[in-house]
């Protein structure tokens, strides 16, 4: 839990708590602003440097081995990410996408590609689409998933779009960030 304390412009969170709550959640210290910056370039430029720390991103040396390794974690955990349903409601299935969430955010930590090697010849943010996992292909998007990648002669945008069991929502949000860059 985040603690609160009174400042005079009121009741405002500590920051470096803050973080470490959304790191714990899932939120991944490799999200890309369209600058390219990172949360922590954001804090350093800001003058929070115990926060940039927090941040801070340590590159792992991966083998192909590893690499491999960790990219069939990756598509195993988009494959049946919505397949996967908790017991509880709402709440249970709340927690068990924060949980898939926290598990991609980790492998993308830890040096999972984000392009095929090895045998495989799938893109996760291209699974992730077709599998209709809304909070993935977010996620997928901000840590700089290749973008110009095709399967089967789609683009992710056509494919958003063309695929039968996409929703609209995963849709909108390739078209928007597609449509972001290419005004870039």
């Amino acid at each position: 839990m985040v603690k609160l304390y009174q400042r005079k412009g009121g009741l405002k969170a500590d920051m470096k708590e803050t973080v470490e709550s959304l790191v714990r959640i899932g939120a991944c210290k490799l999200a890309l602003t369209h600058d390219g910056q990172t949360p922590a370039d954001l804090a350093r430029f800001r003058g929070h440097l115990e926060v940039a720390n927090l941040l801070a991103i340590h590159p792992f040396d991966l083998t192909l081995n590893q690499k491999i390794n960790l990219l069939g974690q990756l598509l195993k955990i988009i494959s049946s990410a919505e397949r996967q349903k908790k017991t509880g409601g709402d709440q249970g299935e709340v927690e068990r996408r924060l949980e898939v969430v926290q598990k991609v955010t980790r492998l993308v930590t830890m040096g999972a590609p984000l392009e095929p090697v090895g045998g495989y010849t799938v893109y996760p943010l291209h699974l992730a689409i077709t599998s209709n996992c809304i909070d993935i292909v977010p996620q997928l998007l901000s840590v700089g998933a290749p973008l110009t990648s095709t399967t089967g002669r789609l683009g992710i945008l056509k494919q958003a779009w063309l695929s039968p069991d996409v929703t609209t929502s995963i849709a909108v949000i390739v078209t928007r960030v597609c449509h972001l860059v290419s005004t870039e």
